[in-house]
């Protein structure tokens, strides 16, 4: 199978003047980690969470030169205003990992475990963004397909009738109906029949 086979066609990328607050919009508010940043459709850069909640830090040269200020975790947190008033091009990674379309598809899950990375711009042979691939994109298609439930039956059947195997009820009703825990502690409810919904 082939990157081109799994990865996500609809690529939301910014440029390298974006500024890091629409970035962080981008992120929270698409649910993912991180973004490729383009010159056009090139892909000059790639952005993450992860590489914004760095800038909160010293850097090492700031922490030898006054290791007693750099240590102050409160103070790191007023930064915030100043890092969401930079730009993509002051964070980003300026040296991309990238994968081909038609790379076998465990050499993009090979890439990011050994750079220890989420997700992948995928680029065409003059390094144009032409989609994206994430780690749990490859788990959906290498795992998710291997799920047995019968042909005739969609997937939301086959989950809704298999859930409690994979999820037990404990687990899911504090995170799914919080308001229904609070009456079943209210009225001591011991027993819960789950059917399904």
């Amino acid at each position: 199978m082939k990157v081109l086979d799994v990865m996500q066609k609809h690529v939301e990328f910014i440029s390298s003047d974006t500024k890091i607050l629409d970035v962080a919009r981008l992120i929270f508010g698409r649910r993912i980690n991180g973004l490729p940043v383009c010159e056009g459709k090139k892909v000059v850069g790639f952005i993450s969470d992860t590489d914004i909640l760095s800038k909160f830090h010293p850097t090492m040269q700031e922490f030898a030169e006054d290791p007693f200020t750099s240590s102050n975790f409160e103070g790191m947190e007023k930064k915030s205003k100043e890092i969401l008033e930079l730009t993509a091009k002051d964070i980003m990674s300026k040296k991309p990992i990238t994968v081909d379309a038609d790379a076998p598809l465990l050499r993009a899950d090979s890439l990011m475990r050994v750079r220890d990375v989420g997700r992948l711009p995928v680029v065409d042979d003059k390094e144009n963004l032409v989609g994206i691939i994430s780690m749990g994109d490859i788990f959906k298609s290498l795992v998710g397909k291997k799920i047995p439930y019968l042909e005739s039956e969609e997937y939301h059947d086959w989950i809704a009738q298999h859930f409690d195997l994979a999820i037990d009820w404990e687990s899911r009703i504090p995170s799914e109906i919080p308001s229904l825990v609070e009456l079943f502690k209210k009225n001591s409810v011991k027993k819960v029949l789950d059917i399904g919904c």
